[in-house]
């Protein structure tokens, strides 16, 4: 009876280390995601930031293709 016990004794300890490993390799997982993620956080925010850049040069460049036009415009009228 006492060797029936130690044996599950001893199963319940190697199912427990078992479950330990699983659990720290989980907790690295978590962490190799949590990192991932924060990496692609940083590169949304990047590509948000040239998107507005390129927005703001795109309201740049109508402004002055506006004004261009006028010019011209105004130059038409005075050769006429």
């Amino acid at each position: 009876m006492i060797k029936s016990i130690q044996k599950e004794t001893k199963n319940a300890v190697a199912a427990m280390e078992q479950g330990v490993q699983q659990v720290e390799s989980g907790t690295d997982e978590a962490a190799k995601s949590g990192a991932a993620l924060r990496d692609i956080l940083d590169q949304v925010h990047a590509v948000a930031m040239q998107v507005n850049q390129i927005a703001t040069t795109a309201e740049q460049q109508t402004a002055s293709t506006i004004e261009i036009s006028s010019n011209m415009h105004q130059i038409t009228g005075v050769v006429e």
